[in-house]
């Protein structure tokens, strides 16, 4: 037992941080038949695509007058970038209202997926110029390009995520 126990920090931070396989979620959070039903007659919303480039979504941004998050995320290997994906970023409250007032840019550091090398030095240059420290930061820019705040992950879901980002933006 004393020699386990200097290794059980290590195994815990293992454990945190080992990528979740498909089916660990799958029934954890199924809903029940009432949220189905209810969830089955709303209607579905717009498909939300996240950019890479980023000289393209400020354009995007621009052009179209909205707000433009810039997502710096450890996709593969950082848990509190993976919790603020499964707990806001892939809700249909958060594409619903994303498809409306915002251009969304991931700009992702992952250590097991590959990833051009264009992209790779995009992503460097931006952390180093916004000067991220950790993940998962989201910085928020108004239609002319000016960081106008800065988030991460909020506890409560998509309804305090998106409060904390009106907060920022003024709406």
């Amino acid at each position: 037992m004393k020699t386990i126990l200097p290794f059980l920090p290590v195994l815990l931070v293992f454990a945190a941080c080992a990528p979740k396989s498909p089916d660990s979620t799958a029934t954890a959070g199924a809903p029940d038949a009432a949220t189905a039903s209810s969830a089955a007659s709303a209607p579905a919303p717009e498909a939300v695509a996240w950019m890479t480039d980023a000289n393209a979504a400020m354009a995007k941004a621009k052009a179209e007058n909205k707000v433009m998050l810039m997502d710096f995320t450890g996709s593969d290997w950082c848990i509190w970038c993976q919790r603020l994906d499964e707990e806001v970023f892939s809700t249909d409250t958060f594409k619903t209202y994303a498809a409306q007032n915002l251009v969304l840019l991931k700009l992702d550091f992952p250590r097991r997926s590959e990833q051009s090398e264009a992209e790779k030095q995009q992503n460097r240059a931006l952390a180093e110029k916004y000067g991220i420290q950790g993940f998962p930061t989201v910085l928020v820019f108004n239609a002319a390009g000016e960081k106008i705040g800065q988030t991460g992950y909020v506890r409560g879901g998509p309804d305090a995520w998106l409060a904390s980002l009106e907060e920022i933006t003024g709406s």
